[in-house]
């Protein structure tokens, strides 16, 4: 698997803003890691104070501009996220435009690369057929 460092997993009740919000004009998919927005995790709506994290998963396969999911976030730089907390808003990214919020409703402390094992008992709990406490195994 290669060199693993300490990072973050978190999940989140994620909404896309709608077109006219201001949000995209179409939706993400829900493939593993092939979302990538940043976040402004220090609730200003500022997009000059974002941090990278992909999203692992959602709880479907395509969510579209005005729709809101369960997601799993696994954060780049996972210091930024130190002040983050489980009810926490953060606000999505595209580059410089605001395109969505999320409410984060679980960190959980992780060796990434995630094993397959973690990343299969996280997309779990994004279809909720896992609890939180369960998916931190």
């Amino acid at each position: 698997m290669g060199e693993q460092r300490a990072g973050l997993v978190v999940g989140v009740q994620l909404r896309l803003f709608t077109t006219e919000e201001g949000g995209r004009k179409s939706g993400v998919s829900g493939e593993p890691y092939s979302y990538r927005p940043n976040w402004d995790v220090a609730g200003r709506k500022d997009p000059l104070s974002q941090t990278g994290a992909p999203v692992l998963c959602l709880d479907r396969l395509w969510l579209h501009p005005g729709e809101s999911t369960r997601a799993v976030l696994v954060p780049l730089s996972p210091e930024a996220w130190h002040a983050v907390g489980e009810g926490d808003r953060i606000y999505l990214y595209e580059g410089p435009r605001l395109c969505g919020d999320a409410v984060v409703t679980i960190i959980r402390p992780a060796f990434l690369p995630l094993s397959d094992d973690e990343e299969n008992s996280w997309r779990d709990w994004a279809l909720g057929t896992l609890s939180a406490w369960e998916s931190a195994r």
